[in-house]
């Protein structure tokens, strides 16, 4: 084959430009022959994929077994948790979707033994440069106990151990399941995550549970080559309605004040941009109740932007507010929310059904300047 003469250097850039579904779609393009392979399989293994429903038997594979491709050529990691029920009936395992605890504890107990033992496995991959772990909750009853808590601290803390990360994003808007003995109750990632600012070049967060310590590097002065950050306290899903939560809460005190968690979380992004080289985007995402509508605040030149469901965090929006509204009374790119109304872009609003919980969140600020 004329294309195998050419020089192993030219040939990786080559394999390197190939999609991941050129392989996916027919596994035996990897073994065309030894020589192909050779290049083909460290291609191969440089992106890979986990769904919680195919991670079970991931670990049982052959690439667990022997991890010398993982190690050697792992660049790009995703893993996508969905919950217990919404995994039960396509799930290849034994689980079955039954009453009863028994099913979902040994089920979370699999998922987090899992992910423990793939946290060990990628530590050893020098080259893994980019992280994306989401967790969330996609069952058919979000009112039930199966899936609110599954995941332990110590499942996530694993991959926070990686070094050499340049971006890393975590979408966890759920509860961490405590294990018994309280060992973990009084333990919190934030400080895990900053630890990485060394390398991190580009950080997205969500967690039902956050703090500054999140923001703050371990060496004061130190020069970051940090460009993106975006901390989205929204813990709302604008396309999964049903499954509809508040704002994120403080780490430890678990306080449901979150304007005054945002204001600590905008201070600190405050600070942290100082120690940007060269900062491209600080933002801090919240929504309004009733309506869900999200705004993101640029720490960077102070303005507020309307963002859409489609738009990722980092994204820029419709200027809603911005700092210099008071030296100017007219100017024609700021639109105020009610402008930036959700239905008249594509969202499905149902200001009834919002109700309860835009009261909830009412209460919980009323109730927040008696709690620590």
């Amino acid at each position: 084959m004329a294309l195998l003469r050419l020089a192993p250097e030219i040939l990786f850039k080559i394999f390197d430009l190939l999609d991941d579904d050129f392989f996916d779609n027919n596994l035996g393009r990897l073994t065309v022959c030894k020589r192909w392979s050779e290049f083909a399989l460290p291609a191969y293994h440089q992106t890979l994929e986990i769904l919680d429903r195919k991670l079970r038997k991931f670990i049982a594979g052959e690439l667990v077994k022997t991890p010398y491709f993982l190690e050697r050529n792992l660049r790009t990691l995703t893993i996508e948790l969905q919950g217990f029920l919404a995994n039960t009936t396509r799930m290849e395992g034994s689980y079955e979707k039954v009453s009863g605890e028994g099913p979902f504890r040994t089920w979370k107990q699999d998922v987090n033994n899992d992910l423990i033992q793939l946290a060990t496995i990628v530590q050893r991959s020098r080259g893994l440069r980019t992280l994306h772990i989401t967790a969330k909750n996609y069952d058919e009853d979000y009112t039930s106990d199966y899936g609110l808590t599954y995941l332990t601290l110590s499942s996530i803390q694993g991959f926070l151990s990686l070094e050499n990360l340049s971006v890393l994003v975590l979408d966890l808007p759920l509860y961490f399941y405590y294990l018994p003995g309280g060992k973990e109750v009084s333990r919190h990632i934030c400080p895990d995550i900053s630890a990485l600012f060394s390398t991190l070049q580009v950080l997205h967060i969500r967690k039902q549970h956050i703090c500054p310590d999140i923001l703050k590097p371990k060496d004061p002065n130190a020069r970051l080559s940090l460009r993106t950050v975006a901390i989205c306290l929204s813990l709302a899903d604008p396309e999964n309605t049903r499954y509809r939560k508040g704002h994120s809460r403080r780490c430890i005190t678990r306080c449901r004040d979150w304007r005054q968690l945002k204001e600590d979380m905008v201070e600190q992004a405050q600070v942290l941009a100082t120690q940007m080289a060269e900062p491209k985007v600080v933002r801090i995402i919240t929504h309004e109740l009733p309506g869900l509508k999200r705004a993101s605040l640029d720490v960077l030149t102070g303005k507020t932007t309307k963002l859409w469901s489609w738009h990722s965090w980092d994204d820029d929006g419709v200027v809603i507010y911005s700092d210099s509204d008071s030296d100017s009374d007219s100017d024609s790119d700021i639109v105020s929310l009610e402008e930036a109304d959700l239905e008249t872009i594509g969202w499905v609003t149902d200001e009834e059904d919002w109700e309860g919980e835009w009261v909830e969140e009412l209460q919980e600020d009323s109730s927040s300047s008696s709690e620590d």
